[in-house]
């Protein structure tokens, strides 16, 4: 009782508590941009029309996402921070999660979707026509 008391009379919970709100910041960016990355970048061409898993044919950083994600946590925490007023900081979360929605199709559109693949694809082996 004394360890949980001293824990609380020293501020580690509201410590925690601000280091989490932070966090859950990024994590609303980073699941906004993947998010439109899938749902619009895809549909409208600005990405390559299937996922790619082999690392060898991938950038080791994905700008459009990355720049998404990055943008939208420095805008969020702008506003969390106070700087856009009381209403942007209760609602920063939602901020971080629609300016990195709205990010991704924009710097996809700016790159051209260029930066998705690095290296050509291998062709497909042409199959032979079927008889019968």
């Amino acid at each position: 009782m004394a360890i949980a008391l001293m824990l609380m009379e020293l501020g580690v919970f509201g410590a925690l508590e601000h280091i989490l709100g932070l966090y859950s910041h990024v994590a609303l960016a980073w699941i906004g941009a993947l998010t439109a990355d899938l749902v619009i970048n895809k549909p409208l061409g600005l990405s390559p029309r299937g996922i790619e898993f082999r690392r060898a044919y991938l950038y080791d950083v994905n700008p459009v996402g990355m720049g998404a994600m990055a943008g939208a946590v420095v805008i969020a925490f702008v506003a969390h921070g106070g700087l856009l007023g009381e209403t942007a900081d209760a609602l920063s979360a939602f901020i971080a999660l629609g300016s990195a929605f709205a990010m991704a199709p924009a710097s996809a559109c700016a790159t051209g979707g260029q930066f998705y693949i690095a290296r050509p694809l291998p062709e497909a082996p042409a199959t032979p026509p079927r008889r019968g």
